[in-house]
């Protein structure tokens, strides 16, 4: 039997979302470098796999963190589909944009790239 992982990375193949180019790499709003190119953006033209990802993520979040407050899309690519996971845990979409804004102004940065940095020095996250 297949794992999530490998049934999701079948399905971003399937659309062509990503993309390998090991000898030029992607160069990231942030500045970060990266030889893989996941385009989430692909996922909103097929509603069947959009649907699946938002129920698997949910379930995800749900088993390993319980209830939560916040769920924020803060990538580019991401903000839909974290608007989506919000709608499928109950929270609003308001909460997802509000929180955003709200985490900038508690890592006193004011963009995207910024709070990547912010955490990639602090190393804030694992």
């Amino acid at each position: 039997m297949k794992n999530l992982e490998n049934i999701v990375a079948e399905k971003l193949l399937e659309i062509k979302a990503i993309k390998v180019q090991p000898s030029n790499p992607f160069t990231w709003a942030s500045g970060w470098k990266s030889p893989i190119y996941c385009d989430n953006r692909k996922t909103l033209s097929y509603p069947g796999l959009r649907t699946f990802i938002k129920i698997e993520l949910a379930r995800l979040i749900w088993e390993k963190y319980g209830q939560v407050d916040v769920i924020a899309g803060v990538a580019t690519g991401a903000i839909a589909q974290g608007a989506m996971i919000a709608d499928e845990l109950g929270l609003s979409t308001n909460t997802v944009k509000w929180h955003k804004n709200n985490i900038f102004k508690k890592m006193n940065v004011n963009s995207t790239p910024e709070m990547l940095n912010f955490c990639a020095k602090t190393g804030f996250y694992s």
